[in-house]
């Protein structure tokens, strides 16, 4: 895409971003050497990285997809029909 909208830049930013916590969770415990010589585990890279652990990275997410949640669930209940009228 030549010139993407800032919207879609923070989207494929959040996509990147969780994937590569989703990778860095399978892998977190495992050491890799980086470019300068040190040994470090995922979980140290993401946080490097990022500029957030991993852990609350982890947090931050399960709030969101709880207040997605809870969002659905009040759609649900001001409009109980609405799915099953489509």
């Amino acid at each position: 895409m030549l010139n993407p909208s800032p919207e879609q830049e923070k989207e494929w930013d959040e996509q990147r971003r969780y994937h590569f916590a989703r990778y860095c969770w399978v892998h977190q415990y495992e050491s890799i050497q980086c470019r300068d010589g040190q040994w470090r585990t995922w979980r140290d890279i993401f946080q490097r990285n990022e500029g957030i652990t991993l852990y609350q990275y982890a947090e931050q997410q399960k709030r969101k997809q709880r207040n997605r949640e809870e969002s659905n669930e009040k759609q649900r209940t001001l409009f109980p029909h609405s799915d099953s009228q489509r």
